[in-house]
């Protein structure tokens, strides 16, 4: 069914077995709008010649009973209440107008005489109806009915000379009739009159018996007259005329027109049509029979090569003796396999090798150790692999250019091949990274191998006049001590070279656990983002206090991780990883909107607050984070002089050049810069003095033993004299006794915090402390133990 030839063959049927069902479509939809326009004359014409009818019969009506009622003979009976008299005359006249009952009525609507042989009778209130209606409009036709009889009545009034009597005479409204006028028009007649319960009751018709039930449950219309319109009667549609019996009659004349009917003419045009469109069908599908093979052919040589090189067969050409378009296809077709054998060759060796480099990828160093890993046995002679990186190749290439940079990555390719046993599988895996294979290799070997390795790309190389100098880290898995599969081992290798940088050793052998440890730094990670939109993170505040007269003047805003799984977390689990990860920017951003919020707050209450944010080193490498805190500092209506950023020297060393940049656009906010943790970094006095800052703060490793250790007082005292000569604020952090506290008064310190002080509290106990001590000139703080 998905072949060419059955394609051809399924388009030639459908293209003319639609054109015939269209041809089909527009002569049935020509015949129906002929049909239906025919019927709705033959419903017009019909229902003129049912008024001429009704009109003839009541003329004739009318003419009999005026003359009966005007017969002198026929007044005196009435007058003597000579009933034998009474009764021959009304049917002697009901014959001559062939009426089917004729009736004589006192005045007061009871009846006197009938013609009825079974004398069936009305009530006194239809005779008194009938006798109205010939009084609202003389002789006017009225509809009477008597034991479930319909009757349609002329009626005058028998006067001597007055009205004495009523002279009524009519014919029955039945089937009888109905045929007399369906043989006059041609169409189904049916009378009705509502039967009081939505339906309708059938007088008399000319419908079949099932399609009077379905007429008698038909709904009646609001109005007796309108016109043509379509109905249902079980297995028959009509077109249908309803008019009003006689002028203030409930009962009504339906005249129908059976639409099936009209249609049956018209059935033998659409067999011939079907019959025709056939024939050419089967004609039409012999044609693209003969025509498909003679092209399909062609297309299944073609079909039957590509499939062969779907299997990687291009050894076999494509044969067409023709030369027509298809045998121009077939040479395109041999041409193209031939280059496409020659690209698949050269695309499987990139696809397994590192273009710099030539040495095998990933992909090819996991297939090789999937053959090598078999025969290992044993602890003493196990698999090493050994994954190796440049620690500062991107300060090479940042600094040098990357011709340089490709060219160390090609001679510490080389230099690895020389290095490593003649069996060893050397690969690259990505940027500066490389990773050897190593057979039969015990863990003292395998340490000796790494060293070697180490100590030769540590002796750097010499590039176009340039002597590069290169650190190398290693991290070790052994197999199958570390692991009985080769993405096993290549992980936890990778594992152990990240704990080698990390821990700033050379060589670092993968110890048993660290996967899960580092699976579980993972999740925190990549927990933190949710964890800051789902408002896991809790902010606290530690208090900072003025020496000079106690009270408090500032907040350090610290973070806190209400983990679901793990419960609270303290900034050391997750910070350092964050950090890593590049996450950090969004701790830190929260941080600064919640800790904003608060100085708004503790500004809207009278209270003169500052409140210190620690910012980290890709904070600093952040070109939007001005924009970022002037527009939440607009936003909350904080002046900038409420907020300071805290810095470590680390982060500003690493890029002093782009964080001085930073800081100054945050200075030219208003906002207050301090150095963290001051003594612990790396800066020199030079550095110093170029940054843009306005606090220095000591760190609490320093503080913790004063006043007992000499060599931290004097680092204290001479850190106080620095950043005062510098027109720096300092801060002593880490403060737990009051002794140190006293110490610091002494020294000249500005602010302090620490536990003496304060732990870290959330926001609400924080806001209650300060306003306890928001008007104390003393310090009544009690000494705590730091946990």
């Amino acid at each position: 069914m998905r072949s060419l030839r059955f394609k051809i063959l399924m388009l030639a049927a459908l293209l003319l077995a639609g054109s015939e069902i269209a041809t089909i479509v527009a002569v049935l939809v020509t015949a129906s709008r002929d049909v239906y326009a025919r019927a709705q004359e033959s419903l017009r014409v019909g229902s003129t010649v049912l008024d001429e009818s009704m009109q003839s019969r009541s003329r004739a009506l009318r003419t009999t009973v005026r003359v009966l009622a005007s017969d002198y003979a026929f007044k005196e009976a009435v007058a003597s209440n000579d009933l034998d008299t009474i009764r021959s005359a009304l049917e002697n006249h009901g014959r001559r107008a062939d009426a089917d009952v004729t009736l004589l009525i006192q005045p007061d609507g009871r009846l006197l005489a009938s013609t009825l042989a079974d004398g069936s009778t009305a009530s006194n209130d239809d005779y008194a109806h009938v006798i109205a209606r010939a009084e609202q409009d003389d002789a006017a036709p009225a509809t009477l009915t008597i034991d479930g009889h319909a009757y349609q009545m002329i009626t005058v009034p028998l006067r001597a000379p007055v009205t004495v009597a009523w002279v009524s005479m009519g014919f029955s409204i039945n089937d009888e009739l109905a045929q007399k006028l369906k043989s006059m028009t041609n169409l189904e007649v049916s009378f009705v009159t509502p039967n009081g319960v939505g339906g309708r009751r059938i007088l008399g018709t000319t419908l079949a018996e099932e399609e009077r039930r379905h007429l008698e449950a038909s709904v009646v219309d609001a109005t007796s007259d309108r016109g043509p319109g379509q109905t249902n009667l079980g297995k028959q549609d009509y077109l249908e005329l309803e008019r009003g019996f006689a002028p203030g009659s409930e009962q009504s004349v339906l005249l129908q027109k059976s639409l099936q009917n009209a249609m049956a003419p018209y059935l033998d045009l659409r067999f011939a049509i079907v019959a025709i469109g056939g024939v050419a069908l089967l004609a039409a599908l012999l044609g693209a029979a003969l025509l498909s093979r003679r092209v399909t052919q062609p297309v299944q040589h073609l079909v039957e090569a590509s499939r062969r090189m779907k299997f990687g067969d291009y050894s076999r050409s494509v044969d067409l003796d023709t030369r027509d378009e298809f045998g121009e296809l077939a040479s395109a077709f041999n041409a193209m396999q031939t280059s496409i054998a020659e690209r698949e060759r050269h695309i499987s060796h990139h696809a397994y090798h590192d273009a710099l480099t030539g040495l095998p990828n990933r992909l090819l160093v996991l297939e090789r150790m999937r053959v090598t890993i078999p025969p290992v046995a044993g602890v003493d002679q196990q698999l090493c692999v050994m994954v190796l990186g440049l620690d500062r190749f991107s300060d090479v290439a940042a600094s040098l250019g990357h011709q340089i940079g490709d060219e160390v990555l090609r001679r510490t390719a080389q230099r690895l091949e020389g290095v490593l046993p003649e069996d060893s599988i050397v690969g690259r895996l990505e940027a500066d990274e490389f990773v050897a294979v190593v057979p039969n290799l015990s863990r003292v070997s395998a340490t000796g191998v790494a060293e070697d390795v180490v100590a030769v790309l540590g002796a750097g190389l010499t590039v176009e006049d340039i002597h590069v100098d290169l650190n190398a880290t290693v991290g070790i898995a052994l197999g199958p001590e570390h692991g009985a599969d080769p993405d096993t081992l290549l992980r936890r290798a990778l594992i152990a070279r990240q704990d080698a940088r990390s821990a700033g050793d050379g060589i670092h052998i993968y110890h048993e656990g660290r996967e899960e440890r580092h699976r579980h730094q993972l999740a925190i990670v990549g927990d933190l983002r949710r964890a800051v939109a789902a408002g896991e993170l809790r902010l606290l505040l530690q208090p900072k206090v003025t020496l000079q007269d106690g009270r408090p003047c500032s907040a350090e805003a610290l973070v806190r991780w209400q983990h679901p799984r793990l419960g609270l977390l303290t900034p050391d689990v997750f910070i350092p990883f964050a950090e890593r990860y590049g996450n950090i920017t969004l701790v830190s951003r929260w941080m600064l909107e919640r800790a904003i919020a608060c100085v708004a707050r503790w500004v809207g209450a009278g209270l003169d607050l500052d409140v210190a944010v620690n910012l980290s080193e890709l904070d600093l490498r952040d070109p939007e984070l001005p924009g970022f805190i002037s527009d939440r500092l607009r936003t909350a209506g904080v002046d900038a002089r409420h907020l300071c950023v805290e810095i470590t020297e680390g982060a500003v060393m690493r890029d002093v050049r782009h964080a001085i940049f930073v800081l100054e656009k945050l200075r030219s906010l208003g906002v207050t810069v301090s150095i963290d943790d001051f003594g612990t970094g790396h800066s020199s006095l030079a550095q110093l003095k170029r940054l843009p800052l306005d606090e220095l703060k000591i760190d609490r490793s320093f503080i913790v033993d004063v006043p007992q250790d000499e060599a931290d007082m004097a680092i204290v005292r001479s850190t106080i004299d620095l950043a005062h000569n510098l027109s720096l604020r300092t801060v002593a952090e880490g403060v737990e006794t009051a002794e140190a506290m006293t110490w610091l008064k002494e020294q000249g310190c500005d602010q302090i915090q620490g536990y003496y002080i304060s732990r870290p509290q959330p926001e609400d106990q924080f806001f209650g402390w300060v306003r306890e001590r928001a008007h104390t000139s003393a310090i009544p703080f009690e000494s705590r133990e730091a946990s």
